[in-house]
């Protein structure tokens, strides 16, 4: 949230240059170009969320068949070990990744429901 804003501040500070400011030819070039790289960021910011909240619900739902998947096989002895390990470490990292993303300033990017999962074992 607060990249948001922080987007849309300073989009704002390229309308106040170029509106309150137009006299001078530094203030405008200036405030042009807050505009135009504050609504790039601003347009990017806005596509990516969804993006990015979307491939990780498809990772927790993965997440949820692996857990199954890693239950099922250690009833059956047939799955190689070595397979079933580095699948589970995988996994662990990519849930350790997305914890530690949740807990930073780009939290809006990953779900909530991340820190609810707990690592495979």
């Amino acid at each position: 949230m607060i990249i948001l804003l922080g987007l849309a501040m300073i989009f704002t500070i390229g309308i106040v240059l170029l509106a309150y400011f137009d006299d001078s030819a530094t203030c405008e070039i200036f405030g042009l170009t807050l505009i135009v790289a504050g609504s790039a960021c601003l347009l990017i910011t806005i596509i990516t969320i969804p993006l990015e909240r979307y491939g990780t619900r498809c990772q927790i739902e993965e997440f949820s068949s692996i857990k199954q998947s890693i239950t099922q096989s250690r009833l059956n002895i047939n799955v190689e070990s070595a397979a079933m390990q580095l699948k589970i470490i995988k996994t662990n990292q990519w849930l350790v990744r997305k914890k530690y993303w949740n807990d930073t300033l780009f939290d809006i990017w990953i779900p909530d429901e991340v820190e609810g999962l707990k690592p495979l074992k």
